[in-house]
């Protein structure tokens, strides 16, 4: 057997590749090739209009309200969801001096 090398191959591959990729595609050029179907949706298919949704009597929204326990449930909720750190733990923890991550080496003492 011959030693050949990778580069020997690469003319063999793309010859072998051509026949499947030309093969199933028209002649631009004829007027009588066929071409596929055309399809439209229209991306105003799904659209809703607007509706009036009917406002609850603002006497049951007030009952509703006392039976959660008022204004200060909600502002509890409030704080509660903003005391969730939003980023990781390890994220949040203050750095010393903005070098924390450089060890090995000391700065410079300037006097």
């Amino acid at each position: 057997m011959f030693p050949t090398s990778k580069a020997a191959w690469l003319p063999l591959l793309a010859a072998a590749c051509i026949p499947f990729t030309s093969a199933a595609r028209p002649d631009p050029a004829d007027p009588k090739a066929p071409v596929p179907a055309v399809s439209y949706r229209s991306p105003l298919a799904a659209y809703q209009p607007y509706a009036e949704v009917p406002v609850a009597p603002w006497r049951e929204s007030n009952d509703k309200v006392r039976e959660r326990g008022g204004w200060r449930a909600y502002a509890r909720e409030a704080s509660q969801a903003e005391a969730t750190p939003a980023v990781p733990e390890a994220a949040s923890q203050p750095t010393t001096g903005g070098h924390a991550g450089h060890t090995g080496h000391a700065a410079p003492n300037p006097k």
